[in-house]
């Protein structure tokens, strides 16, 4: 879908880096040569580390910490979990991975997740995710979606917002969401007067409790689908703001799509400095220049907003948004084949009406007829981006669904050839290394760490500090690492046919668990564990 104790403002301070941009035929360069030092018995030894009983070893790889901006060959052991050793010195250990000529990092930290189920997570490994969240529209009752999670098992580290959004279709529309991600669709649809009503000042107080009550159950912010949702009035999302601010918690913001970008973000800047709340914007598009650059002198000043970037151009929603109606469509000046459904475009604004009468909760592909892939100041801004410290990377990652829409069982495995979803679902991470640090070459491997990893992970650890061991590769940090060769991964996924893995991640490793080993996946294992604010924060 296309954001009592306040924590420290969150600075985009750059980490010192040996070299942020550099290439990966480099960085083969320098693996090829550790691994030969290694070889050689060059490398420093230490007699007393090498007898540590590790549970895994990863040998003679490049160690890329975005913390730090360490790059170097060198041996990583893994105990209870946990990264226990960073050595030039040669580890032994029950289990040893050769990652000679491979990079070994920490998994990417995916703050915009839909994909939230087992079969989501098993596919975004693949792209190097070791955490997803879904923090954009969030979950309600809270609680009850932690539950089925951990009851289900999954791939990944995983976690929520507070939904503001379920939370205004219960109290607007009736909707009675179940924690589950396929009753969203459902819920905002039974709700859908929430979507153009403005709430009274009883049912703004009804709200603002069903979310704080998401907070009380381990949501680690608040999710603000407000462009989903235009009736809803400035007061109400200002009171949002003051909730988020006074339980030291995020806003996960989808701005309004009504008003324009500017004014949209100038909404944003003006409650996080009214209230002291860090706010993330889910959504910065592409071609708003001005904007951009309005979020990046907010930043320069100490402004506590956080801006996301993708790695496709085209979005994806369910088919019976507002936003995706006839007139709408007319009105934005878009036509109805710029909808991808289920691999083809539709044809008319009279079969757009009709799928929407008949499968309004279909997830779609809505092309953006501003924007190509080839254009080379759409690839020059995201590079941009990706290397300007604070901002974030993200998927928007959708759920596998297949026609007529029914969610795939997220026991599947492998993901049916005949899956629908967006291809960023399968392929964000790998992409921005496949094409813009290797093919096109116009960031470094550093930078998209940093965006991918650490930078959301900072992002989050005042309100939920698990995140302090994740997106590092530090002693004592989780040891979420992935181990790859950045000239050999490649993106399978297309708009037309999404359900294809990336290739590449030889190595996945989750909470110490191995979940990939030399590209395939192990389908017994399910090491992700939850995210959530604990329980002294959630009882301010």
């Amino acid at each position: 879908m296309n954001r009592s104790e306040r924590s420290q403002p969150f600075r985009p301070d750059r980490p010192p880096s040996t070299d942020a941009a550099i290439p990966s035929r480099i960085v083969l360069k320098l693996l090829k040569r550790g691994a030969l030092l290694a070889l050689a018995g060059l490398t420093p030894f230490s007699a007393s580390l090498a007898a540590e009983p590790f549970d895994i070893v990863l040998k003679g790889g490049l160690a890329m910490d975005p913390e730090t901006g360490l790059q170097a060959v060198r041996d990583i052991g893994v105990r209870d979990g946990r990264i226990a050793a960073i050595s030039e010195a040669p580890l032994s250990g029950t289990r040893i991975i050769d990652a000679r000529g491979r990079v070994v990092a920490p998994g990417f930290v995916d703050l915009h997740s839909h994909a939230q189920n087992l079969l989501g997570g098993r596919v975004q490994a693949f792209d190097g995710v070791t955490t997803a969240m879904e923090d954009e529209v969030g979950q309600l009752p809270v609680a009850a979606a932690y539950d089925r999670a951990a009851r289900s098992g999954r791939a990944i580290n995983y976690g929520f917002s507070s939904s503001w959004a379920l939370a205004r279709a219960t109290v607007l529309g009736g909707a009675t969401p179940d924690g589950t991600a396929e009753a969203i669709p459902e819920a905002l649809e039974k709700g859908h007067a929430a979507t153009t009503a403005q709430a009274s000042a009883a049912q703004t107080r009804d709200i603002l409790k069903l979310v704080g009550q998401g907070l009380d159950e381990g949501a680690v912010g608040i999710g603000l689908a407000l462009g989903y949702m235009p009736g809803a009035g400035e007061e109400e999302v200002f009171k949002i703001s003051r909730l988020a601010a006074a339980r030291g918690v995020p806003v996960f913001v989808h701005m309004r799509s009504t008003v324009g970008d500017f004014a949209a973000t100038q909404e944003v800047v003006a409650d996080a400095a009214a209230t002291g709340a860090q706010w993330h914007i889910m959504h910065v598009y592409w071609d708003s220049v001005e904007q951009r650059d309005l979020l990046e002198a907010v930043r320069a000043q100490g402004g506590r907003v956080t801006p996301e970037t993708k790695g496709w151009f085209h979005g994806a929603t369910y088919i019976g948004a507002t936003f995706l109606a006839p007139e709408a469509l007319k009105a934005a000046g878009q036509k109805p084949d710029s909808i991808i459904y289920y691999g083809r475009h539709v044809g008319s604004y009279a079969e757009l009406a009709d799928l929407r009468a008949r499968d309004p909760r279909a997830f779609i592909i809505n092309l953006d007829p501003a924007t190509d892939d080839a254009d080379l100041s759409l690839r020059t801004e995201t590079a941009r981006r990706l290397a300007t410290p604070g901002w974030v990377l993200a998927s928007d990652a959708m759920p596998w669904t297949q026609a007529p829409t029914h969610y795939i069982p997220e026991q599947t495995w492998p993901l049916p050839a005949d899956a629908w979803s967006h291809p960023r679902s399968a392929a964000t991470y790998t992409r921005i290394i496949e094409n813009y640090v290797g093919k096109w070459k116009l960031v470094g491997l550093m930078d998209v760490l940093r965006a991918g990893s650490y930078f959301p992970a900072r992002e989050l650890e005042a309100a939920a500090p698990q995140f302090r061991n994740k997106g590092r590769l530090k002693v004592g940090a989780d040891a979420d690492l992935i181990v790859f060769d950045p000239d050999r991964i490649r993106v399978r996924a297309t708009l037309e046919q999404p359900a294809a893995l990336s290739a590449g991640m030889d190595y996945v490793l989750v909470n110490g668990q191995v979940l990939i080993a030399e590209g395939r996946l192990d389908p017994t294992t399910k090491p992700g564990r939850p995210i959530r604010r604990e329980a002294s924060a959630t009882s301010r």
